[in-house]
């Protein structure tokens, strides 16, 4: 069927699972209302997200949901067992897209952090430094950092695979460029994960491990504690207050548009936001 083939096109596995998922909620319900699928009309599909809302679903579950029934009946409307996608005209719920994560603001506290275990020399202690400096200093996620691998380093530059699947070459900063030689000289890593478990143990670490690392370096500096994905934000903000422009910051995280980056930006609040201050240093006395 063409919604099976959809989803195994997907890129990723984690893309595959919540697609599969959705659909098969969706089905079930197909199902149980005795509609075939390719019977569906837009009412159809309201009917279905009233019924997640009023199963206490939020806003953002049934927004996700719409979006793989859509996707997916795309797929059936291009290989032609529709004539038309009876989601394409259903309207979503509003969703706040304002990033909830919490994010470093001081600068100080910034500073603290990249330098976690600063005179440490056992095998974790450095492990773990570099590891927080590359969720800052590239502002990438817990799995992108977790996935990386020698073979990913080409001198001055990085490459890693995106969301979507999609695989991006990055510049890298040299003080992170300089560190990873040394991390590689110091742990003997010749090939395979940058990052591996043990000293022993040369499988590459999770995500999870990741999200550990970062909760417990920030504990270990004097930091609220804050989840891996507010390292995203901060170094977007960090960085757009200091005069990088948006562009760049895309390129960083892997966003498709600068509308997405612009979200983890801190400097979009009000109060913030103060393009003018650059023209006061032209201000005397």
């Amino acid at each position: 069927m063409s919604v099976r083939a959809a989803i195994a096109d997907l890129p990723s596995k984690e893309s595959q699972r919540t697609y599969e998922c959705a659909w098969r909620f969706y089905s079930q319900w197909l199902a149980a209302q005795k509609l075939e699928v390719v019977r569906v009309r837009p009412k159809h599909i309201q009917l279905y997200l009233a019924k997640l809302r009023d199963d206490g679903q939020v806003k953002a579950s049934i927004g996700r949901a719409l979006t793989v029934i859509r996707s997916l009946y795309s797929r059936v409307v291009t290989d032609e067992h529709m004539q038309a996608n009876p989601a394409r005209e259903v309207k979503g719920p509003r969703v706040d897209s304002t990033p909830k994560t919490p994010w470093i603001r001081d600068e100080g506290e910034i500073e603290k952090l990249m330098n976690v275990h600063e005179h440490e020399t056992s095998w974790f202690k450095r492990r773990d430094r570099l590891i927080v400096r590359m969720a800052l200093g590239l502002g990438w996620r817990r799995a992108e950092v977790a996935k990386v691998t020698v073979e990913d380093i080409d001198g001055d530059a990085i490459g890693v695979v995106v969301k979507g699947g999609k695989r991006e070459l990055f510049g890298l900063p040299d003080f992170l460029a300089e560190e990873i030689f040394e991390w590689r000289q110091f742990a003997s890593i010749e090939y395979g994960a940058l990052f591996p478990r043990r000293p022993d143990d040369p499988r590459p670490i999770t995500g999870a491990i990741v999200y550990r690392i970062v909760r417990q370096s920030c504990a270990h500096v004097g930091i609220d504690v804050v989840p891996p994905h507010a390292l995203r934000r901060t170094a977007v903000s960090y960085l757009r207050e200091n005069g990088v422009g948006l562009k760049p910051c895309q390129l960083m995280l892997g966003h498709a548009q600068e509308a997405t980056t612009g979200r983890y930006d801190k400097a979009r609040d009000a109060r913030a936001n103060k393009p003018g201050e650059l023209l006061g240093k032209l201000v005397h006395g």
